[in-house]
Parts: C-alpha cells; sequence; structure tokens
C-alpha cells in the first residue's frame, strides 16, 4: 500500500462534533504467491455495537479456522473461471475472486453440493470503501446441482455498507485503531429445482471489521438462515472469526532456529541474534528497506500490512511473513 492517506471528515456524535481520521478500504492487497490466514473462531455470534471502541478480549475461542487466497491457477477449476484473479480455497469449497482495481468481486464457488460461474462477477464493494459506503447488487444464471447432477436457476444478490470505525481488541489481547464495521446481508436463492419443483432460499448475514488493505476482514460475525418450500425459517449455521496471532507465527522460531518476534507489531521486530542483512517486502515484492548487521528493526513508520522479511547471516537465508499493524 503506498502512501494511504486517511479521509477527514466531521461528523457529529451525542450533538457534538469532532474531526478524526476515519478508515478507509482503498485497496485489498494479497502477496504474490497468496496468503493462507488463520482465525480463532467460537460457534457463536456476538452483539456489536455500531459504536466503537469494540472490545472481545473477554471471549475464549473454541476453535479455529483456516483460509488460503492463492492464485488463480492454484485451483483445478481455473479455467472455468477466466475472469478470477484468486482462488480462497477453504474446508467449506473453493470460491472464485476477482481482486480488481475498482473493487472486489464474486465470480463463482465449487462445493460439495453446488458449482456455479459468474461472467462478469457480483461486486462486493468497490473502492474506496468506508464508512458512508452502501451498495447493492444482484444477478441471475444458473447452477449446477451436483447431487441431481441437473443445471438449475441461481439468484444471489449482496448489500453491504459501511457503519462506523473505532478500535477494536480481540480475543487473543491484539489490539488494532481504527477499523472499519461494516455489516451486510447475502441472499441466495436456488431453484426451483427441475425435477423437485423446490426453491430454497439461503439468507448470510454478517458484520465484518476491515483493517487497512488486508484481503479479509481481521473479524467476523456471521450466521445463515434457511427458508424451506414451505416457508419455515431455520437458522442453519452461526460463527464468529478473530484474525489469530498464529497466523503470523507468533514468537516461534524457524527452522533455522531464528527468534522473529513480536508478530505482529506495530513498532520493533527482535531476532534473538545479529543479522548480517534483512530486508522487507511488500506485497507486490517491492523491496521497501534493508538493513546491515542488526539484532531488532523499527517498522513503525511503513504502513500497516502484510509484508515478506527475509533474513541472512553466515550464508543462510530465512523468510517470515509479518504483520504491521496499527
Amino acid at each position: 500500500m503506498k502512501n494511504k492517506k486517511l479521509l477527514l471528515i466531521a461528523f457529529s456524535v451525542i450533538n457534538f462534533t469532532l474531526f478524526t481520521k476515519a478508515q478507509q478500504v482503498d485497496k485489498l492487497i494479497i502477496p504474490v504467491d497468496g496468503i493462507t490466514m488463520k482465525f480463532d473462531q467460537i460457534l457463536d455470534t456476538l452483539t456489536v455495537n455500531n459504536q466503537g471502541p469494540w472490545d472481545f478480549s473477554k471471549i475464549k475461542p473454541t476453535g479455529s479456522y483456516e483460509m488460503s487466497i492463492l492464485p488463480i491457477k492454484e485451483s483445478q477449476h481455473a479455467s472455468d473461471y477466466p475472469n478470477a484473479t484468486h482462488v480462497l480455497k477453504s474446508e467449506n469449497g473453493e470460491f472464485f475472486w476477482n481482486y480488481g482495481k475498482d473493487g472486489w468481486y464474486s465470480m463463482g464457488r465449487v462445493t460439495d453440493n453446488i458449482e456455479v460461474s459468474y461472467e462478469k462477477g457480483l461486486q462486493i464493494f468497490s473502492y474506496p470503501f468506508d464508512h458512508t459506503f452502501k451498495h447493492s447488487q444482484d444477478l441471475k444464471t444458473t447452477h449446477f446441482f451436483v447431487p441431481s447432477k441437473t443445471q438449475e436457476p441461481w439468484q444471489h444478490k449482496i448489500e453491504i455498507e459501511g457503519v462506523n470505525f473505532g478500535s477494536l481488541t480481540l480475543p487473543d489481547g491484539e489490539n488494532y485503531s481504527d477499523v472499519l464495521l461494516a455489516t451486510g446481508k447475502m441472499t441466495t436463492i436456488q431453484g426451483p429445482h427441475s425435477i423437485l419443483g423446490v426453491t430454497l432460499t439461503l439468507e448470510e448475514y454478517f458484520e465484518q471489521f476491515w483493517l487497512g488493505d488486508y484481503p479479509l476482514p481481521i473479524m467476523e460475525n456471521y450466521y445463515v438462515i434457511s427458508t424451506s418450500p414451505t416457508g419455515t425459517k431455520k437458522l442453519e449455521f452461526k460463527r464468529t472469526l478473530f484474525l489469530s496471532r498464529s497466523s503470523m507465527n507468533t514468537e516461534t522460531k524457524d527452522q533455522l532456529g531464528i527468534d522473529f518476534y513480536p508478530n505482529p507489531t506495530n513498532s520493533i521486530v527482535y531476532f534473538g541474534s545479529k543479522q548480517e542483512r534483512v530486508t522487507i517486502f511488500d506485497s507486490k515484492g517491492s523491496l521497501i528497506f534493508s538493513a546491515l548487521d542488526v539484532q531488532e528493526i523499527d517498522v513503525s513508520n511503513i504502513p500497516h500490512g502484510f509484508y515478506t522479511v527475509k533474513l541472512e547471516n553466515e550464508g543462510n537465508f530465512s523468510s517470515h511473513k509479518l504483520l504491521k499493524n496499527d
């Protein structure tokens, strides 16, 4: 991310006016080789107020969840999604996205039950995306329903809007300042089925916290409600995800025994022993920092985001993912 300028706005809170920096998403950034993000989770949803700060430090996660965002070539279904730039792989299937210059688009998915591809894509949001943003879009197409091996009608609609911004504290104690809260709803109508004649409606509700150019929200409150052909509504699933420190292998040693901590950080990174050369590359592979004969570096002046730190010492090389926060 190059010299991000946070938008200066005026807004009214409890009958007085103040000036502050508003968080906005200028562009979602994915490292060239992709990235795997790990999350702590609870199989429940939380109450999220529209007004920050948000503090979830007392929540005790009960599990974990992992998602990898990879270049589209890493999917065996790449040829079916010619306009996708990336694939998200998780235990729920593969989801095809286009991280374009003007916004983020859904291009379809492949799961155990559904295969669907969008030619032009469903825009999730456009840039810049801030607390004043409001967007709605829908499309109609067909999907391949795996169990019956039939092609069926498919309708998909996104409704999303920015709500507010403030500081966020996650269950692992990590605090992120100036995150953006967005809320939304994704509606999917499957059918009517060509054989059974039934239609199923799924409504996915979410509250997401976005930080700068991170490719996924660092926290998501999420639940799904289905409506049966008879009109009966049912809560199908609920979950909350929190970006985990383990996403960056916090305070661990690599295969060469080199310490690298803390991670994430907003200031100093320590290596445990002096390194002959330290270089930092941004998500596009551009060199942004280099130092010789150091045991620690100060990254407080670089923008928040994901970086690759390469260490060289006595002919040995190691590479580390670094998450810089505010």
